[in-house]
């Protein structure tokens, strides 16, 4: 279970793609949810189970909207002229340690070594 006074320290770094990412996410949720502003970036690591049986993990990216803020505000970190939170456990979030968060189209978020 995530325990919520305990977010982990920022172990990584966004790559240029990321970045533009991060800002076509960011005008999509505005166009889909103009009601829900987003604000800070969360970044996480996720298990996808495709309808084919198929599973993976990897790196995700998406907001909390402003209305959220107050329940993380304590937890926000800084990188790279962002607002993050790194919402995953000690477990995973060795995975990120000294990597470069990057994006490509055919494969989503991934980690790489700078």
């Amino acid at each position: 279970m995530f325990d919520y006074n305990k977010y982990p320290v920022i172990n990584f770094t966004f790559s240029q793609r990321t970045i533009l990412e991060i800002e076509n996410i960011r005008c999509a949720w505005v166009k889909e949810f103009p009601s829900e502003v987003p604000d800070v970036v969360s970044v996480a690591w996720a298990f996808i189970h495709y309808n084919n049986g198929q599973k993976r993990e990897m790196p995700i990216v998406s907001f909390y909207t402003k209305d959220m803020r107050p329940e993380i505000e304590a937890h926000i970190q800084r990188l790279c002229g962002y607002e993050v939170i790194f919402f995953t456990i000690e477990p995973y979030a060795v995975y990120f340690d000294g990597k470069v968060l990057d994006f490509a189209e055919d494969q989503g978020f991934f980690l790489r070594e700078p």
